[in-house]
């Protein structure tokens, strides 16, 4: 094999493992929420919202919260469009303090799904 095949060789290797890279960095992460993970307030939010890195599908992007007692209390699934970068829930407003944990399914327009969690606290003004 001559030098100029070689180098051609070289450098479809190089674009190929380019273009793998940057697949596997397309997923969707979380990187933000609000109220933001381990927080306390000391009202109840209106929404909880989750910002992704990259787009995501409507079919197949979900959030749920569950109170300190396991039960579902609000969910969403993500806007009926393709290309979002956030899911938002409404909060229910009667859930006036506790833990509150969030559970997050995204399908980013890639095809790949990512999952996660976490909680916040409402903590009243007389501090329960």
């Amino acid at each position: 094999m001559n030098s100029t095949a070689k180098r051609g060789l070289q450098m479809l290797f190089v674009v190929h493992a380019l273009l793998c890279a940057a697949t596997a960095f397309a997923h969707a992460r979380l990187e933000s929420q609000d109220p933001r993970a381990g927080g306390t307030l000391t009202e109840p939010p209106h929404v909880v919202r989750l910002h992704f890195s990259d787009a995501l599908k409507a079919e197949g992007s979900h959030l749920w919260i569950e109170n300190s007692s396991g039960d579902r209390v609000a969910e969403a699934d993500a806007l009926p469009t393709d290309g979002i970068l956030e899911m938002v829930c409404t909060f229910p407003m009667k859930m006036r303090s506790g833990r509150f944990h969030v559970y997050w399914r995204a399908a980013s327009t890639d095809g790949h799904y990512t999952q996660g969690d976490y909680w916040f606290t409402i903590q009243s003004a007389d501090g329960r």
